[in-house]
């Protein structure tokens, strides 16, 4: 056969997907057995099997002496097409035979990481780069990096992975405009923003997100998805082709979405965008979403949708595998639409209904020593009785999960299995049965005192309608330590005065009864209780002391304290530029995350802390720089936030720039001042001095010996009048040369 007739029957079989005809026309001896030139609309029959990823056959042709590195009639070659269809096993079978991983095509001036940022998932994206990609290649024609081409054609995934590898988010094209500049839309352009503010923080920050290509027997069992740390557990999706899936996990204080704000709420995990692509279905998921912490029996999540369409729901249990703590997500995936959603926690509240003609007793699935004794005829009328519980104890501070920060691993075990599943908490209950049941329950040891003043956790138990006509008999356990003989007293406070009124409290007037270190008392009407020494409430001062701890306890107020740790950024050529870490975290943890920060080669700044302040879970800062130094971004001021939260700690990395002409260390400082947003606008709440490291000052300018004798020489000259100025300018001035003036 023809080398010329061996070439185009060898192209018609690629073009037709009959792989096995083109592996025996592949069977020849050498090159001059095929002819390799011929072309179908500009490709060669190298590049139409790089087009489908056939490995086998790219192999065959090499085997007989093919160019790998051929171009097509558009300048593309084989490793143009196999980055742009996500071919990584060619792409490095190419780099292993000396391909270039970077060249630029003629037609379009496109390197193959150009290509592969219009079609492929993160993942993919990371993988090209980690191969030798360059993620800052500039296009032949436009000079615009694969950033710029991901920014615009509107590509998340491509950026977020691209930025992960290190691409410059301030490379120009040659229109000098940066990524941003041509940004297909405001959200993306945020996004590059927010993404590149947040990766100061060591490459990991507080922003992760994984893009992959997910098939259907991989999510047959549980699977875990790396750096989000979500695990699913079911995923309803086609059987013939892989499905896209992407995941961001974002911390609230980060997150490009503008959260709900909830009276008594807290967020207990990050917030997720999920989102399914490249499928004609919709998909129903079981997605477990990791948790900060575990709720206690006295709280309840919350799972709320941001932008979306689906319901905010209740949850009653998390789920737990390798000590980590999830929230079970079950939701439909549309597809190419976000699913945005984060999980709160707010105080369990339990009800129960109470019959007015008949007595029962009610006791409580979050606390097992709680008991409320009601005769027949307390009430009027048929009612409810509701109960909220209020920790006044230290929780132990933050619980398993690891942090999202600079260099650290994500949270969550390993996958290939689901969660372990706990039972579901349950509501007050009441009659005889509940007598019976609560003898087999497993009581918990009493929480130890940690306030001085409250010696029980704050129960808050409110009735609908009218309040009773009768006692009823109230028990709750002390705290660990208390002793029968000690003198306690109930208070009891309206809630509606417990803000409003320096005199919200009541003592009861007889004194309870200690019983198995549970304390019984008589109420006459419904409110917030709580136990204390008697000796606590004897002056007014003291009741009102008690009664800030009482709301402290209510709104999960601890002492926090910020501190700032710093290093000079080595990459600033001009030596100015430094790194600034501010972070907010529990006061007792503040020299445990200190010492994490001087290990990566902080500093530790004098003084090193704010000290504890008071701080509810949820509380929003700023930080701001004066005096000898400030912010490189003056939008960060406003921008970027730290948020205090009981269960994880909360810090923003900066870059700081020490000003012009600074080269003194004794000058080279800054103070941090971190505000809080009031009604009448920002209000300082802490100010710490840090101190910069300046750079050497500039060389004197070299000057010559007879320089330095002239300066000396006029340094010591006599002033000169007026006239004689004029009179030395005279004589100075050259005589014309002008034939005219020589006459």
């Amino acid at each position: 056969m023809h080398p010329k007739e061996r070439g185009g029957k060898l192209l018609d079989a690629l073009l037709a997907g009959k792989d096995e005809d083109a592996r025996q026309l592949l069977n020849v001896r050498s090159l001059r057995d095929i002819d390799f030139t011929v072309e179908n609309r500009g490709d060669n029959p190298l590049h139409l099997a790089a087009r489908r990823g056939k490995l086998e056959l790219v192999k065959l042709m090499e085997a007989v002496g093919e160019d790998l590195q051929r171009t097509n009639m558009h300048g593309n070659t084989a490793m143009h097409y196999a980055a742009r269809g996500g071919y990584l096993d060619l792409v490095r079978y190419l780099k292993h035979r000396k391909c270039a991983l970077n060249p630029l095509n003629q037609l379009e001036g496109d390197a193959p990481l150009h290509k592969a940022i219009l079609s492929q998932t993160m993942d993919v994206i990371e993988t090209l780069v980690d191969l030798g990609m360059d993620p800052n290649v500039k296009n032949k024609l436009t000079g615009d990096t694969p950033l710029h081409t991901a920014l615009a054609t509107g590509a998340q995934e491509a950026m977020e992975g691209l930025l992960i590898k290190g691409a410059n988010t301030a490379a120009t094209n040659n229109e000098k405009k940066r990524p941003e500049d041509v940004a297909k839309n405001s959200s993306i352009r945020e996004n590059l923003r927010m993404y590149a503010t947040l990766l100061i923080a060591m490459s990991a920050g507080y922003i992760q997100a994984k893009g992959m290509k997910i098939s259907r027997r991989q999510v047959e069992k549980a699977m875990k998805i790396e750096r989000v740390g979500v695990i699913i557990t079911k995923f309803d999706i086609p059987g013939e082709f892989p499905t896209g899936f992407y995941c961001r996990r974002e911390k609230a204080e980060n997150s490009s979405m503008s959260l709900p704000q909830h009276a008594e709420e807290t967020v207990l995990s990050d917030v997720f965008h999920i989102r399914v692509f490249e499928v004609n279905k919709d998909c129903p998921a079981v997605i477990h979403l990791p948790l900060y912490k575990a709720p206690s029996e006295k709280e309840q999540m919350v799972l709320r949708f941001i932008n979306c369409k689906d319901e905010d729901r209740s949850v009653e249990a998390c789920v737990t595998e390798n000590k980590v703590h999830y929230c079970p997500l079950e939701v439909v995936l549309v597809p190419e639409t976000n699913c945005v959603c984060v999980v709160f926690l707010r105080p369990r509240r339990e009800e129960n209904r109470v019959c007015a003609d008949e007595g029962t007793s009610i006791t409580s699935d979050m606390e097992q020593q709680f008991r409320l004794d009601v005769t027949a005829g307390t009430f009027e009328e048929d009612t409810v009785l509701s109960l909220q519980v209020y920790e006044t104890h230290d929780e132990g501070g933050e619980e398993s999960v690891e942090e999202l920060e600079p260099g650290g691993d994500q949270p969550g075990g390993s996958g290939g299995k689901a969660p372990d599943k706990p039972a579901s908490r349950g509501q007050m209950k009441s009659g005889k049965s509940d007598s019976r049941t609560s003898k087999t329950k497993a009581v918990r040891p009493p929480p130890v005192v940690q306030n001085p003043n409250l010696l029980t956790d704050v129960y808050q138990i409110n009735v609908q309608g009218k309040q009773p006509k009768k006692g009823v008999h109230v028990q709750i356990p002390m705290c660990a330590g208390m002793r029968p003989d000690d003198e306690i007293a109930v208070v009891c406070a309206d809630e509606g005065l417990l803000e409003a009124s320096d005199e919200a409290l009541e003592v009861l007037p007889l004194k309870p009864r200690v019983v198995d270190c549970n304390i019984i008392f008589e109420v006459t009407h419904f409110s917030i209780y709580v136990a204390t020494w008697k000796k606590k409430v004897g002056t007014s001062e003291e009741r009102q002391q008690l009664q800030r701890q009482i709301s402290s306890a209510r709104e999960k107020r601890r002492p926090a304290a910020f501190f700032t740790v710093i290093r000079k950024d080595d990459t600033d050529p001009a030596g100015r530029r430094h790194i600034l870490v501010v972070e907010c975290v529990q006061a007792s943890r503040s020299d445990e995350r200190r010492a994490r920060w001087l290990e990566r080669d902080y500093d530790e700044q004098n003084p090193p802390e704010t000290g504890a302040i008071m701080m509810t879970p949820g509380d929003t800062f700023f930080v701001d720089v004066i005096g000898n130094s400030s912010l490189e971004d003056k939008s960060d001021s406003t921008g970027r936030r730290l948020q205090f939260s009981q269960c994880r700690s909360s810090f923003q990395a900066f870059r700081i720039i020490l000003h012009d002409g600074i080269y003194d260390a004794d000058q080279a400082f800054g103070h941090v001042v971190i505000s809080q947003k009031t009604d009448e606008g920002l209000e300082e709440a802490a100010r710490l001095r840090v101190r910069l490291t300046p750079p050497p000052p500039p060389p004197k300018t070299p000057t010559s010996a007879i320089q330095d004798f002239s300066r000396k020489q006029a340094d010591h000259r006599p002033p000169r009048s007026v006239s004689d100025t004029i009179l030395g300018f005279l004589r100075l001035t050259p005589r014309s040369s002008t034939p005219a003036a020589s006459k």
